[in-house]
């Protein structure tokens, strides 16, 4: 798309994964990366809703059971950030349960998927979720910084 001379893409999804688990973190990342999302990785649930509020992604993977901070209490606090609060979070867990399912609703769960999870059932599951999202673009040539 071109407007006054500026050309624009449209910018890829952008998506925090965040997971104690550095396999399974790495596996996501890679799908994902594959797939054409701009992903960001956390393996530390304490710096997920500082990452949040400096990405603004428009999903937000999350594992549930991590050391510290489980992801619900993770949810909360992306609740309770106002930079943050309409972040979709799709949950994931190796732990079947329907608590999990029903505190995953109660603090704003958009989805939830059990591990292990075939790559087709994850990257469906995000197309559904960001379906709605709005067509957004930035100039081309712009650079996302990583730190």
């Amino acid at each position: 798309m071109t407007t006054a001379g500026v050309n624009y893409v449209v910018a890829s999804p952008r998506i925090l994964v965040a997971d104690d688990d550095s396999k399974f973190l790495r596996f996501v990342t890679d799908l994902l990366t594959g797939a054409g999302y701009d992903v960001w990785a956390a393996s530390d649930p304490s710096r997920v809703v500082e990452m949040a509020g400096a990405l603004s992604p428009e999903l937000i993977v999350l594992d549930i059971s991590m050391p510290g901070k489980d992801g619900f209490e993770v949810a909360r606090d992306l609740r309770r950030n106002p930079k943050t609060q309409a972040v979709r979070v799709l949950f994931i867990t190796g732990h079947r349960s329907s608590t999990h399912v029903r505190r995953a609703k109660e603090v704003g769960g958009a989805g939830y998927l059990e591990k292990p999870l075939k790559s087709s059932t994850l990257i469906w599951m995000l197309k559904t979720l960001l379906a709605d999202r709005p067509e957004s673009g930035r100039p081309s040539g712009a650079a996302d910084r990583r730190e």
